[in-house]
């Protein structure tokens, strides 16, 4: 999406803003950041203590995004994780017990701060099942209002239609499954507050194949 103009203006074109990337660039070979690296925080107005401070409430490693961007004013703060098709969304905790009581506590946090309703089954999906969307929900809530750099932390959401190349999912199809997640996982279908669902059509575009990495 950052090497090829149309995506990127459709992507800023749904968003109403115009985004500034920090991650993935092409000059560093499409690195993919954790927050707490020096290469990120430093542009979120943190110092190497701050930082420190502020990612107390998670492990030493933390969620690794497919994309960091500031909105066009550079006050707001978009962190990207990008789909193509359903199957990626799925994923389970694989941390240390010991890890796993930090990450619980603050999802736990985070679940009664946002006034979240899951299911019976819903909580079990914040660990086993969903756990890198969960994990991203807790991230959103945990720094938004603390980034000195910043105004607003949103969560994006990217996802990849008619990508025929692999595995083609339709806008329909993403859409209904969002629903289906949010519902178990927050008790409202709609997305919550703070994060954009977006929807790219990349049929008919022509896509160079590159190695992909999840976090």
């Amino acid at each position: 999406l950052v090497k090829i103009p149309q995506l990127k203006a459709e992507l800023d074109r749904q968003l109403g803003d115009i985004l500034q990337w920090i991650s993935p660039l092409e000059q560093e070979n499409f690195s993919e950041y954790e927050l707490r690296q020096q290469q990120v925080y430093e542009k979120l107005g943190l110092d190497a203590h701050g930082a420190k401070s502020l990612f107390s409430f998670w492990p030493g490693r933390q969620p690794q995004w497919d994309g960091i961007a500031f909105g066009e004013e550079g006050r707001r703060l978009y962190l990207v994780e990008a789909k193509a098709h359903r199957a990626e969304l799925k994923s389970s905790c694989s941390a240390s017990e010991k890890s796993w009581e930090i990450i619980e506590d603050a999802m736990k946090e985070t679940i009664e701060k946002e006034g979240y309703i899951p299911t019976e089954e819903g909580i079990k999906l914040w660990r086993d099942g969903y756990y890198q969307l969960a994990n991203r929900l807790t991230f959103l809530s945990k720094l938004q209002g603390k980034l000195p750099a910043v105004t607003e932390v949103r969560l994006l959401l990217l996802n990849f239609t008619e990508d025929e190349s692999h595995h083609s999912e339709s806008k329909e199809q993403f859409q209904k499954h969002f629903r289906e997640v949010f519902q178990a996982m927050t008790g409202r279908e709609e997305a919550p507050a703070n994060v954009d669902v977006v929807y790219i059509s990349v049929k008919n575009v022509a896509m160079v194949r590159s190695r992909r990495s999840c976090g």
